[in-house]
């Protein structure tokens, strides 16, 4: 083997372990993106839709390589990140679902008020 080679191999080496760690490495930014204060509804933000892809491309990166080091906490991690972005999901529907009812009451009322 000619050391050209060998340098070539652990270039692609060293490649792929840099696209296998991201999956890892993005949990500290999706964290506190989800985690973000003083940001009531983040799931309203233009990264909320990307940020929950890659938490899935993440999860199913760790399920698939089950046998990584630390690969059962990042799963969990990940699925508590998934947890939190359903729970701001579910309050910012929430938030609108009584701003619109308090908009229908109100409205009903002034048409009441008119008859």
């Amino acid at each position: 083997m000619s050391l050209i080679f060998v340098q070539v191999q652990m270039g692609k080496l060293a490649d792929t372990i840099d696209d296998y760690l991201t999956y890892f490495m993005e949990y500290d930014r999706i964290y506190k993106f989800l985690n973000t204060s003083g940001e009531t509804n983040v799931c309203m933000n233009a990264d909320f839709g990307p940020v929950l892809a890659k938490i899935d491309d993440c999860i199913a990166f760790i399920e698939s390589h089950d046998d990584y080091r630390d690969s059962e906490l990042y799963l969990m991690r990940y699925k508590q990140c998934l947890g939190r972005a359903f729970s701001q999901i579910r309050l910012q529907f929430s938030t609108l679902l009584r701003a619109t009812l308090s908009e229908t009451q109100q409205a009903v009322q002034v048409k009441v008020c008119r008859c």
